[in-house]
């Protein structure tokens, strides 16, 4: 259940900016939204087919288990490197891969900023001291819309699964 975090990272972002940096927005903002427990604005940003795998969940099961995570952490933080970004169908389509931890807010993992742009670096600092897990994400966004999520994938990155 703890990996449904994942879904902290869904955000609003569109328009005619650089199609990486309003994908790199999403995930910002995203991440803020879960941190203020705001379930409705991150429902808001998937499409109406969601789907959260492999758990197979739909967006009504994914509602009530992101008001279970968001109890069981309290006030936390997520934390995340650089994204991998591939588009497709003329930009209108993104799949995203990142490995992410959530963490309650008054736990410290130093050094993790100087890493933001090594992905693997920054797996090997945080996967000692935290649960990490690795999120793929299926964007969308139509003529003129902001990204909506269509599928998220997860799964726990644990010591042998480095």
């Amino acid at each position: 259940m703890v990996a449904l975090g994942c879904l902290v990272l869904f955000a609003a972002c569109g328009g005619k900016e650089d199609p990486t940096e309003a994908v790199r927005d999403f995930l910002s903002r995203g991440s803020r939204m879960a941190e203020e427990h705001d379930v409705k604005a991150l429902m808001e940003l998937t499409t109406e087919g969601f789907s959260l795998e492999p758990q197979g969940m739909d967006r009504h099961e994914v509602r009530k288990a992101l008001l279970f995570v968001f109890r069981h952490y309290g006030s936390f933080r997520i934390l995340y490197p650089k994204p991998r970004i591939q588009f497709k169908e003329r930009e209108k389509r993104a799949r995203v891969a990142l490995p992410f931890v959530i963490v309650r807010k008054e736990v410290s993992i130093p050094g993790l900023k100087q890493l933001l742009d090594d992905p693997r670096e920054w797996v090997e600092e945080v996967g000692d001291r935290a649960d990490l897990y690795w999120l793929e994400l299926e964007l969308f966004r139509g003529s003129g819309e902001s990204w909506k999520a269509e599928v998220a994938r997860i799964r726990p990155l644990g010591p042998g699964m480095r």
